[in-house]
């Protein structure tokens, strides 16, 4: 699994565990839900700005984003 995979996995994860739709969390983030489908997806690695927001919107610390 690449670290985009890894981030879109964590991602979708965390919005489950709330639970928070991917349109939800799109607009708390400030991001299009197609944005947020590739990122979740593996497809598009977002911009540290766009992980920070998700992060806020998720009510959790950037770190918890990423990889160990």
């Amino acid at each position: 699994m690449n670290l985009r995979q890894q981030i879109g996995l964590r991602v979708k994860l965390f919005r489950e565990q709330l639970p928070m739709t991917q349109e939800k969390l799109a607009e708390e983030a400030g991001i299009t839900v197609n944005h947020l489908y590739r990122i979740e997806s593996g497809r598009s690695a977002p911009s540290i700005d766009a992980l920070d927001r998700l992060a806020k919107a998720l009510h959790i610390h950037i770190r918890e984003l990423l990889p160990d």
